[in-house]
């Protein structure tokens, strides 16, 4: 239930965790498709694929303090006709791993899961507010400056 209360108190003392802050991407392409797949997309999206457009693309800028964690992501749905901004809080539970809750530009809220793959690797899971389902599941990569 953490959509609807307030998150838990970690489960063993926080040691600052490299991942749990800065910038992280993903960026996931269409590749490879069939003639008959390309054949079978909108004008719109052979066009994006000719330009090796991402299909979806996400960023992440993230801060962290004391175990607690905040920031902005930016979602991109299929070369970025539609575009998800919103904010999110979470709060460190482990070494590696991190709990809380997204706001959507399109309103609602979605439950969040951070783990740290290394310091320059972070997967996010997000689940529906009933945690019934997977949204997205993906690792992210720091991005260098």
């Amino acid at each position: 239930q953490v959509a609807q209360h307030a998150l838990p108190t970690p489960i063993t003392p926080i040691k600052n965790t490299g991942c749990f802050h800065g910038a992280f991407s993903y960026e996931d392409y269409l590749q490879d498709l069939t003639k008959e797949e390309y054949d079978n997309l909108g004008s719109y999206f052979q066009e994006m694929y000719d330009q090796k457009a991402p299909y979806n693309a996400v960023g992440l800028d993230m801060t962290q303090e004391k175990g607690k964690i905040s920031g902005n992501i930016s979602v991109a749905f299929r070369y970025a006709n539609r575009l998800d901004d919103g904010e999110f809080t979470a709060r460190q539970m482990s070494d590696t791993q991190a709990i809380g809750r997204r706001e959507s530009s399109f309103g609602g809220t979605t439950k969040i899961l951070f783990t740290c793959v290394s310091d320059d690797e972070l997967r996010i899971s997000t689940f529906d507010t009933q945690g019934e389902s997977y949204l997205f599941n993906m690792v992210m990569t720091r991005q260098k400056l």
